[in-house]
């Protein structure tokens, strides 16, 4: 018998129980889908996540303010304080490039395409670059936004598709985009490449304007505490010698803060690199738990498939006899049912793939994340949906092999 007469006959065979082949097709097409959609939304992560490590490298600190766990001195500022001094007094740091002040605050804004809670950064001139934060229209802050306090805002890519529209780099192209931030008209002077969350920040999902214009204009300043900062971000000129300016950072500001031998810091030191690679670890647990999630789908799916093989050869007991006795061989036979079972693998396979990528590109689209699958991976799917058909149907070609023509003709049908 010829390849071509057993794929014609596994073909037939197959469409004699549409119902049947249907179901465990799905069976095993659940399984590859689940696989290739939660790979690809897991590489997807990871590439995020290395691209916001490619961002930060391992030069950047954040530090922001906490409450003290021991006060044991009256003259101490109030706890948990940063001000604008600090920034000026850690850029003379030896091998600090930059340290930048940073006011948050969070209020609704509105937009000509709709409104929403806006987290507002006031930063130091210098914040983008340090961030590698590019435009995807308009400009950045410059250096006229910080002298004079202009009410200039550059808004984050999901920011400024809520509030400005689909219209939006048309807008500020035009320098027709402006957007209410509380009681404040701003003009919205640039919009950020999409990059997600860069340490403690939502870039995507917050608005900047210079640091002068937060305080003076938007966020003013607390009356208890002058000069107040959210947090300073530290850029290191030589990312070799990160221990040495830490501590050297940590000294400096608890000399500053008047803070003694063993009292806690009323500040604490983020190394945005280390969060960003403890993200990418805990990604690889979970990939690691989906991918094995997945396995154990599709091998139920192959159960599946060996459950229905035995009962096609059990129902086809005449058929494999009259075939034996109209001269097939029991290699035949073996090779048909083989077929029969990789076929059904292969289609669940093929249809698990589809069916993954439209849903792993949909979730990726709904929820604003990144999708991204390689070759590699849908074709070792692929193989290995083939490879769990020829796998489970194994055991039912052989037992369909080994009938003995005459006890198979004497079965009743």
């Amino acid at each position: 018998m010829m390849l071509r007469s057993h794929l014609e006959g596994a073909v037939r065979a197959l469409r004699a129980t549409p119902m049947r082949s249907l179901l465990t097709i799905g069976g095993l097409a659940v399984g590859i889908a689940s696989l290739i959609g939660l790979a690809g939304l897991g590489a997807g992560f990871t590439s995020a996540v290395s691209d916001e490590m490619a961002a930060l490298g391992t030069r950047l600190i954040v530090v922001v303010p906490r409450a003290p766990t021991q006060d044991r001195r009256a003259d101490r500022k109030p706890p948990g304080s940063l001000v604008a001094r600090d920034a000026v007094v850690l850029s003379t740091i030896p091998g600090v490039a930059r340290a930048l002040p940073v006011l948050h605050g969070e209020q609704v804004a509105i937009g000509p395409a709709g409104n929403g809670n806006l987290s507002l950064l006031g930063v130091g001139l210098g914040f983008a670059a340090s961030l590698h934060l590019r435009p995807a229209a308009g400009r950045l802050l410059t250096e006229s936004d910080e002298s004079i306090a202009t009410k200039a805002i550059v808004l984050g890519s999901r920011a400024a598709r809520v509030l400005l529209g689909a219209g939006a780099a048309s807008l500020v192209a035009q320098g027709r985009a402006e957007i209410t931030f509380g009681h404040a008209l701003l003009t919205v002077a640039g919009i950020l490449e999409p990059v997600g969350s860069l340490g403690e920040w939502n870039i995507d999902e917050s608005g900047f304007v210079s640091f002068p214009t937060a305080r003076l204009r938007l966020l003013g300043s607390d009356p208890q505490s002058p000069g107040r900062l959210d947090a300073l971000l530290v850029d290191l000129a030589d990312p070799s010698e990160k221990p040495a300016i830490t501590a050297d950072i940590r000294a400096s500001l608890r000399e500053r803060h008047r803070i003694a031998g063993r009292d806690s810091s009323d500040f604490a030191l983020l190394d945005l690199a280390a969060s960003a690679h403890a993200e990418d670890a805990i990604l690889r647990i979970v990939r690691l738990f989906l991918a094995v999630t997945a396995a154990a789908t599709m091998l139920v799916g192959g159960v599946g498939i060996a459950n229905i093989m035995l009962v096609a050869v059990s129902e086809r007991t005449v058929e494999i006899g009259l075939l034996q006795a109209l001269g097939a061989r029991r290699s035949d036979i073996l090779t048909q049912f083989l077929i029969e079972a990789t076929l059904l693998a292969l289609t669940g396979g093929l249809v698990g793939v589809a069916l993954g990528l439209a849903c792993g590109r949909a979730a990726a689209e709904i929820a604003d994340l990144r999708y991204h699958i390689g070759p590699a991976i849908i074709a070792a799917a692929a193989f290995g949906a083939a490879v769990i058909g020829m796998a489970s149907g194994l055991v039912p070609a052989m037992r369909a092999a080994r009938l003995s023509p005459l006890a198979a003709l004497r079965r009743p049908a």
